[in-house]
């Protein structure tokens, strides 16, 4: 088998390209988090989401199909969670030290892959996870200074991140990648829909107030 054609190496390269387009997005959101509530970004990310990818989907009627269809909710319920812990984070704290939380969920993801999966461990695995948490202690200085509470929701969207890829490996076993897509945005949209249109109309009723303010 080709190197190019492994399956391995198509993981791997997929999976430093997630890396180089959440850099990117963690930048957006830093940018966003200035006029928008997080609740508002979620929703918009998902909506987007959902009318760009669920159509090219529609001919095939059988990504609908779903092994899992409880817990494509349960998915949606803690993504949610999980984003708006970090956009509040990224709006109150540094960018960097948000992203050195981040790291937390491979660390995780490891662990979970072995207690919960069942999955074999070596060596390696235990070095990744040990450098892993002596890298985040060296970059937050626990003991030398305060750490801002925006920072412990970084930690609980980690922890967040981390229960999610545990279950979206398990139900890869039974759905494929498309369902998994389909439905995830499916019922993200609507769960994250009633606190962002309460924040939206919040919004919008602060704008209104300014405006006859100014006038």
């Amino acid at each position: 088998m080709e190197l190019s054609k492994s399956p391995i190496f198509i993981a791997i390269i997929l999976a430093i390209s997630v890396s180089f387009l959440s850099a990117f997005d963690g930048i957006i959101v830093r940018i966003l988090t200035d006029e928008l509530h997080p609740f508002l970004i979620v929703f918009y990310r998902s909506l987007f989401g959902l009318i760009l990818i669920v159509p090219l989907f529609l001919k095939d009627r059988t990504v609908f199909i779903s092994k899992y269809k409880y817990l494509h909710f349960v998915r949606a319920f803690l993504k949610i969670c999980a984003l708006t812990s970090f956009f509040f984070a990224i709006k109150f704290v540094a960018l960097s030290d948000v992203t050195a939380i981040s790291f937390i969920t491979p660390i995780l993801i490891i662990l979970g892959s072995i207690l919960v999966l069942n999955e074999k461990s070596n060596r390696m695995h235990v070095l990744f996870v040990f450098l892993g948490f002596l890298g985040i202690i060296i970059i937050l200085k626990p003991g030398y200074s305060i750490i801002p509470l925006a920072i412990y929701l970084a930690f609980i969207g980690a922890i967040l991140s981390a229960c999610i890829q545990l279950i979206l490996k398990k139900m890869s076993s039974k759905d494929s990648s498309s369902t998994l897509i389909v439905w995830n945005l499916l019922c993200t949209v609507p769960l994250v829909f009633v606190p962002a249109c309460f924040f939206w109309l919040f919004l919008h009723l602060t704008y209104c107030c300014c405006y006859q303010f100014k006038d």
